[in-house]
């Protein structure tokens, strides 16, 4: 029997783009006021994107699951497991803990102003998605660069809130959103 947590759900980072949505939908239905059938197609395709931009904002299909077994975590297509045996420890933080990581030196190159390698860029993008792929909230990341995407000066990230971060055996990191942290690790350590 898993005991369920709901996910964190915001729309604050799709917010201007479901108005600027909406409105194109209320555009269609001007311009269809106006005797011009295309209008139909502005409003429906306007409102129809705005639909999928909430939908894809607020999650409602997601949710974090605490087995025997280990962390399910449910999302629209699919269960993925997080394996209790792969699990070193879960803990609780807030959202500068989540900046520091995302900022860390490794995703940088050798030195200051020095940029990374292809195939070092690429494992460092894949490793930064890894942190954050369970997170149902906007992280947003940034970085200043000299010369290139692959290669940054400065990396960082805004994350507000509460989260759960899972550190794996063998060190990688996978950051969660419940909707309530401290219960979510309450109920790992029972």
């Amino acid at each position: 029997m898993a005991t369920v947590f709901p996910a964190r759900r915001t729309l604050r980072g799709a917010l201007f783009l479901t108005v600027a949505l909406l409105c194109t939908a209320a555009f269609g239905i001007v311009i269809r006021a106006e005797g011009e059938p295309l209008g139909w197609a502005v409003f429906g395709l306007g409102l129809l994107l705005a639909g999928l931009v909430v939908l894809q904002s607020l999650r409602p299909w997601w949710r974090y699951g605490i087995t025997a077994e280990g962390i399910e975590i449910h999302r629209l297509l699919g269960t993925r497991l997080l394996a209790r045996s792969v699990i070193a420890e879960v803990q609780q933080v807030d959202g500068s803990k989540i900046e520091e990581i995302v900022a860390a030196p490794r995703w940088r190159g050798d030195g200051p102003g020095h940029g990374m390698n292809l195939a070092a860029g690429i494992r460092a993008r894949r490793e930064l998605g890894r942190i954050v792929a369970f997170v149902t909230v906007p992280i947003v990341l940034t970085q200043t660069v000299r010369g290139g995407p692959l290669a940054p000066r400065k990396v960082g990230a805004r994350a507000p809130g509460e989260f759960v971060l899972v550190t794996m055996a063998d060190g990688t990191l996978r950051a969660l959103s419940p909707r309530d942290p401290a219960a979510f690790v309450q109920a790992w350590r029972v």
